[in-house]
């Protein structure tokens, strides 16, 4: 879940309501603790209330994550 959340971050659904809009991560209470939690472990920032974008210096460790999961 976590690793969709950051794809979708990273491919544009950057506000809390867009990421409740996909199924796939879940209901509102565990969609708000996995994003404390990346934000906790700096793979998201928060840059409004409700706004979340990856951090410049973890975009290119998340591609690799991604293309790896992939496989």
């Amino acid at each position: 879940v976590r690793l969709r959340l950051l794809q979708q971050v990273l491919t544009g659904s950057r506000t809390t309501a867009d990421l409740q809009a996909d199924d796939r991560l879940g209901t509102t209470g565990p969609l708000y603790h996995h994003l404390r939690q990346l934000v906790a472990a700096g793979w998201l920032q928060q840059t409004m209330r409700g706004h979340y974008a990856v951090p410049a210096e973890r975009v290119v460790p998340l591609l690799v994550l991604l293309v790896a999961t992939e496989r």
